[in-house]
């Protein structure tokens, strides 16, 4: 179990790491915590109607909050297919707010929470 979570936690972080408003921290338990630049309450929700994916948010545990994803590793097969289904919603989102002009001030993008949801 420990070959195993040393190898496909760091490859799944790895890849996290490459979507835009996501970071994940480094981890030796057989889950990552994921951190959004806004809400991720939104994403959750459509990763679980959308594509049958199940992340648990971590609105109740204490310091953390809904900017906080906890993902349970995967095998490699499973893993890919959570990165799939976050890089469809995440595309979809950023579609949506590009087709709508919905940035702030600053050119930014909204943060992934419910508002950002569409009925699509």
């Amino acid at each position: 179990m420990r070959r195993w979570v040393a190898k496909e936690g760091p490859w799944l972080a790895g890849q996290l790491s490459g979507l835009s408003g996501l970071r994940p921290l480094p981890s030796a338990a057989n889950f990552l915590l994921v951190q959004g630049e806004g809400s991720l309450l939104g994403l959750r929700e459509r990763l679980e109607s959308r594509q049958l994916i199940l992340l648990r948010d971590c609105r109740s545990f204490e310091g953390l909050g809904e900017n906080w994803l906890r993902i349970g590793l995967q095998d490699r097969r499973g893993n890919q297919r959570i990165l799939r289904a976050m890089r469809t919603e995440l595309a979809r989102r950023i579609a949506l707010n590009r087709s709508t002009k919905k940035t702030d001030q600053t050119g930014q993008l909204p943060p992934l929470g419910p508002s950002a949801q569409t009925s699509s």
